[in-house]
């Protein structure tokens, strides 16, 4: 089960590469990871973002103002696009877990708890594609509001140091401006396969651009899914 400590504990590592000022790491459907959290044990690309150089410190978003915190001007979140934030129509494959295994490997993710309804693989996905979609289009709240409220705090309360004067919003797109524009679309690139439930706890199983495997981690709150992780990894 070593693959789902670690996925577990990739959102507290990723929180404090943003602490540290390490925010330009990504991962995410399709690159590398939003931070070099989401990587898991296995040397492979996270998230849809490693296939396209997501996370990889390559050139800046053309999205972002300027660098600023509060009082110093626009801040990277200016421009949200969340007003205009109309999700696109996804078709996913649900085809179960047995898809995602792979032989001799570790298949903990993919073998995590048990296979989740339908109601519950469709409520997941749609955060999921809302999530992706959001930060592809520059729509930082919307973004935010698929993501489980106790990690959109933690987020934003380690990226703005000891006040907290982050919002998320202003995190997600200070963590985006290093990605490029073409690989945040990419990253949104998903057909979800499977739904892997525990109690509250999930992970959600997909495929990426480029033919890569993908798995994000998902939480149960207030009787629907959220993201639960800045980014997806890939399936080692």
């Amino acid at each position: 089960m070593k693959t789902i400590a670690t996925a577990m504990l990739t959102l507290a590592v990723a929180l404090a590469l943003v602490a540290c000022g390490g925010g330009g790491d990504e991962t995410t459907a399709a690159t590398p990871t939003d931070t070099a959290a989401s990587k898991p044990p296995v040397q492979r690309q996270n998230d849809a973002g490693a296939a396209t150089g997501e996370g990889q410190g390559q050139g800046g978003s053309q999205r972002q103002g300027g660098e600023g915190s509060k009082g110093d001007g626009p801040g990277p979140a200016a421009d949200d696009t969340s007003a205009s934030f109309n999700p696109p129509a996804h078709h996913d494959s649900p085809t179960g877990a047995a898809p995602f295994e792979v032989k001799g490997g570790d298949n903990s993710i993919q073998e995590f708890g048990a296979e989740g309804d339908a109601a519950d693989f469709e409520a997941a996905a749609t955060a999921l594609h809302g999530y992706l979609d959001a930060r592809a289009a520059g729509a930082w709240r919307a973004a935010c509001s698929y993501m489980s409220p106790g990690v959109a705090e933690s987020l934003a309360q380690l990226s703005g140091g000891s006040g907290g004067e982050a919002s998320c919003p202003e995190t997600i797109a200070s963590l985006s401006a290093a990605v490029p524009a073409a690989a945040l679309r990419e990253v949104a690139e998903a057909d979800v396969g499977a739904l892997r439930v525990e109690g509250d706890r999930a992970f959600l199983l997909f495929h990426g651009a480029h033919g890569v495997d993908y798995f994000m981690p998902m939480a149960q709150e207030d009787g629907g899914w959220k993201v639960a992780a800045i980014a997806a990894s890939a399936i080692p």
